[in-house]
């Protein structure tokens, strides 16, 4: 699921998309999905009274659910932070991790930040803890600027980061914006597909 621009005209909404103000209306499509992956920040409370509780009990009926934390770095004052989804989420959430993507000079994205660390503990990225939560594998371990370990294999990284292997041109993988889940659509025609390719 997307938060695009045709998500953003059909609500009016200003970026920052404000979770979860409008998540309540695509709840019935996550639960009881076997990994929902949310790539989107929790760090902050909702405008919507209740709706971080809402969400996160939906979150809850899942057989596992991923979302983003931040580590972020002020090289002027020479500071680090760690920024984690509140409270709500925390004791639902079966992984965290970082989001991080490399952008070339030629604004192409050919790489995402592997890991990264705060303090003494490492956090990989957000792609590698939902792989994890689908194959029920362990978390990555052991990284190096040259690769890390996961589900038994050596992963080459460069530099600390993991190249991207698209797997094809845009729309390679259905993608459907935020606001047709809202409507209803997309449940439906996903049940409709389910139901197709059982039969």
């Amino acid at each position: 699921m997307a938060v695009d621009d045709p998500s953003f005209q059909w609500t009016q909404y200003e970026w920052p998309w404000p979770p979860p103000t409008w998540h309540r209306s695509w709840m019935p499509s996550i639960r009881g999905s076997a990994v929902v992956g949310i790539d989107i920040f929790l760090t902050e409370a909702g405008r919507d009274a209740g709706g971080d509780e809402a969400l996160s009990q939906a979150l809850s009926q899942s057989a596992s659910s991923v979302s983003d934390l931040e580590i972020f770095r002020n090289p002027q004052q020479g500071t680090t932070s760690l920024s984690l989804p509140i409270g709500p989420y925390r004791s639902v959430l079966k992984a965290m991790g970082i989001t991080t993507i490399i952008q070339d000079r030629d604004a192409v994205t050919r790489s995402i930040q592997a890991y990264d660390s705060y303090g003494d503990q490492y956090y990989y990225n957000w792609a590698f803890q939902v792989a994890a939560q689908y194959l029920k594998a362990s978390p990555p371990s052991n990284p190096t600027p040259s690769g890390l370990t996961f589900n038994h294999q050596q992963v080459p990284l460069r530099n600390g980061s993991l190249m991207v292997n698209y797997s094809g041109p845009a729309g390679t993988y259905p993608t459907y914006s935020a606001y047709q889940v809202a409507l209803g659509d997309i449940l439906k025609e996903t049940q409709t597909r389910s139901k197709t390719r059982s039969s």
